[in-house]
């Protein structure tokens, strides 16, 4: 028994008062002195449907032929409903069927009670999940509905019955929308209810729940939680003991288990619980009881209480042999909720046993069957676990006669379950690996090789059409752990052949694993124009949502999180749409992504790329040139990670210290490449995971008596992934000279004008500091930045003196306004201001500007949001034409660290909307020496310098001028 139908019976329980209380109460008040209704009412009492369905037929022919059609319909509708909603379907469809086709020969079916016997019939086929015969029997129904005087409670009750056969259907959208119209007129109607507040609420909390459930069925955990507690609050308002209660109880309680809130999921459960015991029977709820074991096993086994889970389980299994005889899919599931549990206490033998007991119920279940393949990977069982996997990519695969194994050579395959079929050829990828190293085995080493670049296929074309609704950073943190394993067999392959396909395809899974939401949405040539505008309108929606939840706005907050979920239902529609447009093609080489030779064709001969990747054991460094390429592999440990953490630590408090560390971490990240940097100029570093808060240019060389910076040697640059390095490479705009650039400043200074900052204040130093501040809406908290004033107005008159474009705002004047209405027109764009950085909510950090104190009215083209603080979210809208952004605030390059993505910060967002080169800082940086970097930052740009080498030279005269790394090695180039 599904989750989904027992929500189904409870549906109908619910349709079944409805109708009650909104049709047939309110129809021919008359019917206490007719023939045929006191026996039917009668009948109904007692449970008689068969008699209720014998006096059908005769009670419509006695007013059809006193031409009382509309009395005739009723009574007949009388006699189908309750019988049909009760489960006796088999008894009155036929009947049914053959009074549609009547009265479709025989009289006007323009009215509510021909409507009503069609929903009848469409109600009856839902029941027993015959959905393809049910739709078209309720749109011919909601048709007539819609265009006849039906009450509004009664139109209300219909849109609500209507809505679970389009969510289970598969048709997401289309069920929320029904539901939306009916809590509309749940929320509008006042007349209907009168004084019974009571049952409007019990209405409204019952759409409540079935949005929830359209939620869960998108994969909207959060949503689904939200709408779940609304109704809950409501029932145990009203309804403190009724059966809606302890099903809200359990929903929440599973949303909870499937966010990873197991506390909260087991609470829920245990209120789900007391409640069912303390006024039901277990025979009477037992379907409800089966799901309050279930989640709270779960919850339990989650939060390793394994005795208890275990006892829940077994409960479980006893119930299920008791009361689901032949409903093999439960059955099956509680072997499986005990096998998780021996499993995750560390007993793969006994979870073996269980394992195969769920499969030998339902081996069709291809999640069972991946779950099975880890535990016997466990026990070094690789061949059964192999199996297992092969056969769900055959479940899956639209051409099961060739079998899986043809993956091995060239061909074409699709897969219709991306997720799935991922997550088994990941495995496969790893099995097959450890395979071939014990074996010593050229056969498995390409089968693992094969796997991957399926497995890579999969995920992409699974990222590409999810641009919001689904959880990307567990996407992102899957390929990321998944491309170790790819890169260590490739390069196994490589090392064994010298044959370059496979160093590419090291190149693609290196690339793919560094930014991989962004790569996605940054290569436009895979995205729709509705995909992008609805990515757009979800991170302004995001923004709002966090500005209104920070200032405790509970109003405007519960609209933005519906915004935002409608967004997201619309994004799940068009993604599901994509998925069924694209086929997926397995190919032998990758020519859809860049290659090492096109790669080495892009840099200039003194340039080269290292790009990193690591796991919990390896250090992967990919070395490309014009004319070499090489991967590293470096053996890690626990010192690795200390290294990392304490150079970022120790730069920031000057300790001598920081001079060991740095060469330490020298060693790790440039030493095994060293011997390939002599004719090197430039190095284009993309980092992975925290390594994107390292500056590259502080790290100590070789030569560690004369502490030479690595700066000393090379430019630097950055950037997230090879890939988003190669396209803006080849769309770069060519910047000769100084005839294309211009620029553009916003400086809000946050001070009286005319004042300074004395440097030789002892407390200058931190209260110089562009810092950030917790509250981001409080700007009186911000401290003056005077040298910034000086920093924009020095650097415009550089530009002036070239006679280019340059206007800057100071003070009252860099506001949202003049940002918005002048940044399309600048190839250079530069913010000197405090910054804000938020580790948790990325899409809260932003840039300061000066708050007006009245919004003005840019005309209906020009979005804005004038609080005085540039989101992150706001900047995925900007008109941007820039090539160049300087963000010349603390922390502006900082942010969340996120596995397989980076680092999500300002510089990604600026990125999005096709900025290829962003300066940044990586923590707080001080108001004077910025201004001096940045001065001669701009001045060396203007001398005709790259971008790069503009920094490389402006830090070097910091050096020269004494000034310690925390001073300059912060602010860094992403870009070119």
């Amino acid at each position: 028994m599904s989750k989904k139908y027992v929500l189904v019976i409870v549906c109908v329980l619910l349709v079944v008062k409805a109708f009650s209380q909104n049709y047939y109460e309110d129809s021919f008040n008359d019917l206490k002195d007719d023939k045929y209704y006191p026996l039917i009412d009668k009948y109904l009492g007692n449970g008689d449907y068969d008699s209720v369905v014998n006096l059908a037929e005769p009670a419509f022919d006695y007013y059809f032929e006193r031409g009382e059609t509309d009395r005739a319909v009723y009574l007949f509708n009388v006699c189908m409903y309750f019988p049909t909603a009760m489960g006796f379907s088999d008894i009155t469809m036929p009947a049914m069927l053959n009074k549609v086709e009547f009265l479709e020969s025989k009289t006007d079916t323009l009215n509510i009670h021909y409507a009503t016997t069609l929903h009848i019939l469409a109600f009856g086929y839902k029941y027993y999940n015959e959905i393809e015969e049910s739709v078209p029997y309720f749109e011919r129904a909601i048709a007539i509905y819609e265009k006849t005087e039906t009450p509004a409670l009664h139109l209300s009750s219909i849109y609500q019955s209507f809505a679970p056969l389009y969510v289970y259907s598969g048709d997401f959208w289309t069920g929320y929308q029904m539901y939306q119209k009916a809590l509309d007129i749940y929320n509008s109607d006042t007349s209907s209810y009168e004084s019974f507040v009571w049952k409007k609420k019990h209405d409204i909390a019952t759409v409540e729940m079935g949005i929830a459930l359209a939620m869960e069925e998108t994969g909207q955990d959060e949503f689904s939680y939200f709408f779940n507690k609304k109704a809950f609050e409501i029932f145990c308002e009203y309804y403190p003991e009724s059966v809606n209660t302890v099903v809200t109880a359990i929903n929440i309680s599973a949303a909870c288990n499937r966010m990873g809130n197991y506390k909260e999921a087991d609470y829920y459960a245990n209120k789900a619980d007391s409640i069912l015991k303390a006024d039901y029977s277990i025979d009477e709820m037992f379907m409800v009881y089966y799901y309050i074991l279930s989640e709270s096993g779960t919850a339990r086994s989650k939060l390793g209480d394994f005795d208890s889970a275990e006892a829940k389980f077994r409960e479980l299994i006893q119930l299920t042999e008791e009361y689901y005889q032949g409903d093999n899919e439960s059955m099956a599931s509680p072997f499986v909720k005990l096998a998780e549990n021996y499993y995750d206490r560390n007993e793969p033998d006994s979870a073996l046993l269980y394992y195969r007991k769920a499969i030998e119920l339902n081996p069709e279940n291809v999640n069972y069957q991946i779950d099975i393949a880890k535990v016997l990977k466990a026990v070094n069982n690789y061949p059964e676990a192999i199996a297992y996997l092969q056969n769900v990519l055959n479940t899956i695969s639209s051409n099961n006669d060739e079998g899986v194994l043809s993956i091995a050579v060239p061909c074409a395959k699709s897969i219709s379950h991306n997720e799935t079929g991922f997550e088994a050829t990941a495995l496969l990828t790893g099995y097959f690996f450890e395979l071939a190293k014990s074996e010593n085995n050229p056969e498995y080493l390409q089968l693992a090789v094969n796997y991957s670049l399926l497995a890579d296929t999969l995920i992409l074309k699974q990222i590409e059409t999810t641009i919001s609704g689904a959880d990307d950073q567990t996407i992102a943190s899957k390929y990321h752990d998944f491309a170790g394993v790819a890169i260590d067999a490739s390069y196994l392959a490589w090392t064994q052949t010298g044959d370059v396909k496979y160093l590419n395809n090291i190149l693609e899974f290196i690339s793919q694993s560094t930014s991989v939401k962004l790569n996605s949405e940054t290569n436009t040539n895979e995205l729709t124009e509705k995909q992008l505008s609805l990515y757009k309108q979800t991170r302004e929606v995001q923004n709002d949502l966090f500005v209104a939840e920070n200032s405790g706005d509970k109003d405007l907050s519960l609209a933005k999180k519906e915004e935002l979920f409608k967004l997201n239902l619309q994004s799940f529609e068009l993604s599901h749409e994509l998925q069924q447009n694209k086929t997926l093609m397995y190919k032998e080489d990758i020519n859809s992504h860049p290659d090492i030779a096109h790669i080495g064709n892009l840099l200039n001969d003194d340039e080269a790329i290292l790009a990193y990747h690591y796991s919990d054991t390896k250090l992967f460094c990919l070395f490309i040139s014009g004319n070499d390429q090489e991967l590293v592999v470096t053996d890690i440990n626990d010192e690795f990670f200390s290294v990392v953490s304490d150079f970022y630590k120790e730069i920031k408090i000057a300790d001598r210290q920081f001079s060991v560390t740095s060469a330490r971490l020298y060693d790790y990240l440039i030493k095994p490449v060293a011997d390939k940097l002599d004719d090197i100029k430039k190095l284009v570093i993309i980092p992975d995971r925290e390594l994107n808060q390292i500056p590259f240019e502080a790290l100590v060389t070789e030569n560690k008596s004369e502490e030479r910076f690595l700066i000393e040697k090379f430019e630097v640059s950055y950037n997230f992934s090879i890939s988003i390095w190669s396209r803006n490479k080849e769309r770069a705009a060519d910047f000769v000279g100084n005839k294309n650039y211009n620029f553009l400043a916003l400086a809000p200074v946050f001070g009286e004008k005319n004042t300074d900052i004395s440097d030789t204040n002892p407390l200058a130093y931190d209260s110089g500091l562009r810092s950030n501040y917790s509250d981001i809406m409080d700007a009186s908290r911000l401290k003056p930045l005077p040298k910034s004033e000086q920093e924009v107005n020095e650097i415009g008159r550089l530009f002036k003196n070239k006679k280019l474009k340059s206007k800057v705002f100071t003070y009252e004047d860099a506001n949202e306004r003049n940002l918005k209405t002048n940044i399309s027109e600048f190839s250079i764009l530069h913010f000197a201001t405090h910054g804000y950085s938020s580790s948790t909510n990325p899409e809260l950090s932003g840039l300061f500007l000066y708050k007006e104190d009245k919004a003005p009215d840019y005309g209906t083209d020009i979005p804005v949001t004038d609080d005085g603080f540039l989101f992150a979210g706001e900047i995925y809208n900007l008109d941007l034409n820039a090539d160049l952004v300087v963000l010349s605030a603390c922390k502006s390059g900082s942010g969340k660290i996120v596995q397989g993505e980076g680092t999500l910060a300002l510089p990604r967002a600026f990125a999005f909307n096709g900025v290829p080169n962003i300066v940044a800082s990586l923590w707080k940086i001080h108001d004077a020496k910025t201004k001096n970097l940045m001065i001669d930052f701009y001045k060396n740009i203007l001398d005709g310098k790259s971008y790069s080498e503009a920094l490389r030279l402006a830090k070097l005269q910091q050096i020269k001028n004494g000034e310690l790394p925390l001073d300059w090695a912060g602010i860094v180039l992403i870009g070119l």
